[in-house]
């Protein structure tokens, strides 16, 4: 059966609306004239004629019971009934044609589906409770080049299933969804739409003096909010001087406005038959992907596939530079002593990689300490138990303490390297090149206006990057430098940024001055 866009604007209504809890699969909605199109198509696609009535406030368009059978080659679960947390997004609308998907998103919004505008956003929501269709409509959404915010309802005395909201965002009069759906280009949202985080709402209900003119009003009659506007609002919170409760509640939100987040919409995709090496481009730190709903953290570890035979000379090279011995020579531990480098040491050494390919690639795998429990470790490390930072520092700092093998100074040394200078350093610069925001009208200027006013609407303008991001580390790395000891290029180094930092926020405006100062 060929799914046209007639046929898939229907499975968008069955899918919202339908249901195969009797014998006979149906679809119920209150509209008249949608269950009147719903009917036809029937007839016209598979040449029945489905019988129909008014029950409990909504008609109800009745299917014959061999109905079930063009659903079950969908895709739908074979089964005598399930309800609609069951329910699924066909294949076929999956990888459907462009026209073929937008009938089916149609269909969907007329059956379940709810549009409303609501001060300056508009909204066009998708409702289901099954988690396979909120997927299936987050992907198609993607396939669009629209982002989804998706909200869970839940009920708390477990009467009724969980409900997904699935939403996207638009201006005052337009949204990206409302083009698509006519055929219209959509525009491209300036920044990416984020879930209200709870915490926000906590720290406005919160009895602190100008908290509640920086988180609007209206966001709590709002699911959503732009990334732009949270990371303003976390922004001029930062340069408060919020009490610990606060604080910590804005911790909570860190990772979703320092987390980079970002989305790449596919423009174009071109088939090429090729032969040669590909080239796969990676992103630096640990950033995580999605695809087709998929998560993927930048690596090849998801088991996409599981095969039915384990060869050790398929996983990764890694794991086969182990030592697989019941104990080390004696010229290992004299090498050790010399600080000898290790391949001097390769041939007195068994490790896997040896045994592939011969009989005792499976056996063999020998250790020198024996346990009783090979997974007796700890199930939850102290990087995730502990909170800020800072405490995760000083947990690490105190173990170097503690660790003959260890030099507490070079740890100190590599922690202030590698991670206070560059961030301060960059953060510094940030503060130096950042844009001006209207605290009205939201309009930002890559130079604060010579007038200190908005061009668009005459509003006040305010930093973008605040003090407070920019030296929150400063006391911190020279208190490390000081406690362990650090080299006085290192504390030097320190000195001088810190010099740098106060230069540019030091408060000069009432600073008096003689002759003899520029003299």
């Amino acid at each position: 059966m060929e799914v046209d866009e007639e046929f898939a604007w229907f499975l968008g209504l069955f899918v919202a609306e339908g249901t195969t809890s009797s014998v006979n699969p149906c679809i119920h909605n209150a509209d008249e004239d949608l269950i009147e199109r719903a009917a036809t198509i029937a007839t016209r696609k598979f040449g029945i004629e489905p019988s129909r009535r008014w029950t409990n406030r909504a008609y109800e368009l009745r299917f014959p019971a061999v109905f079930r059978e063009v659903l079950y080659s969908l895709g739908f679960e074979d089964a005598d009934s399930y309800d609609s947390s069951e329910k699924v997004v066909p294949d076929c609308i999956l990888h459907a044609p462009r026209g073929v998907a937008l009938a089916f998103l149609r269909g969907f919004v007329a059956g379940d589906g709810s549009d409303k505008t609501d001060d300056n956003v508009t909204t066009v929501a998708f409702h289901t409770t099954s988690d396979d269709v909120k997927d299936g409509i987050v992907f198609l959404l993607h396939r669009f080049g629209l982002v989804a915010t998706v909200s869970e309802k839940t009920d708390r005395d477990g009467n009724r299933q969980d409900i997904y909201t699935v939403t996207i965002s638009g201006g005052a009069d337009d949204n990206p969804l409302h083009r698509i759906l006519n055929g219209e280009d959509p525009y491209r949202p300036k920044s990416l739409v984020v879930r209200i985080p709870d915490a926000l709402m906590e720290v406005r209900e919160m009895d602190i003096k100008g908290v509640k003119q920086t988180i609007p009003k209206y966001l709590l009659r709002r699911d959503n909010v732009s990334l732009e506007k949270l990371e303003s609002m976390i922004a001029d919170l930062d340069s408060r001087d919020l009490p610990d409760v606060a604080a910590e509640k804005l911790d909570e939100i860190r990772p979703l406005v320092d987390g980079d987040l970002s989305y790449l919409r596919v423009k174009n995709v071109e088939r090429v038959d090729y032969d040669g090496y590909l080239y796969d481009l990676q992103v630096g730190g640990e950033p995580i992907f999605t695809a087709n709903w998929l998560y993927a953290h930048n690596s090849m570890d998801a088991p996409l596939v599981m095969s039915s035979r384990i060869d050790p000379a398929e996983i990764d090279d890694e794991a086969h530079n182990v030592d697989i011995m019941d104990e080390y020579p004696r010229e290992f531990y004299e090498a050790t002593r010399e600080l000898r480098d290790p391949s001097d040491v390769e041939e007195l050494m068994t490790i896997a990689e040896e045994t592939l390919g011969t009989d005792r690639e499976y056996t063999e795998f020998r250790h020198t300490h024996d346990t009783a429990d090979i997974a007796a470790g700890p199930d939850l490390s102290a990087y995730k138990t502990l909170g800020s930072m800072e405490e995760k520092m000083d947990a690490q700092l105190s173990l170097s303490r503690k660790l003959r093998a260890v030099d507490e100074t070079d740890v100190a040394e590599r922690i202030i390297e590698f991670h206070f200078l560059p961030d301060l350093l960059g953060n510094l610069k940030a503060f130096a090149s950042q844009e001006v925001r209207c605290l009205g009208c939201g309009e930002k200027f890559r130079r604060a206006p010579l007038s200190g006013d908005c061009r668009r609407c005459g509003g006040d303008v305010t930093l973008t990057v605040h003090e407070g991001s920019v030296n929150k580390y400063m006391d911190t790395a020279i208190r490390v430098a000081e406690e362990f000891g650090s080299r006085p290029y290192t504390k030097q180094r320190l000195q001088i940024l810190e010099k740098r930092i106060e230069r540019i926020f030091e408060d000069d405006t009432n600073k008096q001055s003689g002759i003899a100062d520029f003299m």
